[in-house]
């Protein structure tokens, strides 16, 4: 049976880039998924499951990049990171159900009052 294999274009719309701390969540992110997940942006490719690797891309606001990932949950791999570029990084603490109702109370710390 041959690998399944997903591609789509992804840009990047931070305002910063794919920076350290993005490329950190980036790798934290592929690294999900069983796939192979690159990202190519010109003649260079990248791992997306190593930060040194997706650091190697210099994509700065507005780049294109090619999203690609081999193997059984590749469409999934793609979605999911596809996602996160559109979404401008979102840190995890950001995605699906935190919402302020989700959020327990915080207390005073002890010996102060909450006036």
């Amino acid at each position: 049976m041959a690998e399944r294999t997903a591609i789509r274009e992804v840009v990047v719309v931070d305002p910063h880039g794919l920076h350290l701390r993005a490329a950190h969540q980036l790798t934290a992110r592929a690294s999900r998924f069983a796939s192979r997940i690159e990202l190519i942006n010109g003649a260079v490719r990248a791992d997306a499951k190593s930060i040194l690797s997706v650091m190697t891309l210099g994509a700065g606001l507005g780049t294109k990049l090619i999203l690609r990932a081999e193997g059984d949950d590749a469409e999934e791999a793609v979605e999911a990171v596809a996602r996160w570029f559109s979404d401008g990084f979102p840190e995890e603490d950001q995605l699906a159900e935190d919402s302020p109702s989700n959020t327990p109370p915080v207390s005073p710390p002890e010996g102060h009052s909450a006036s």
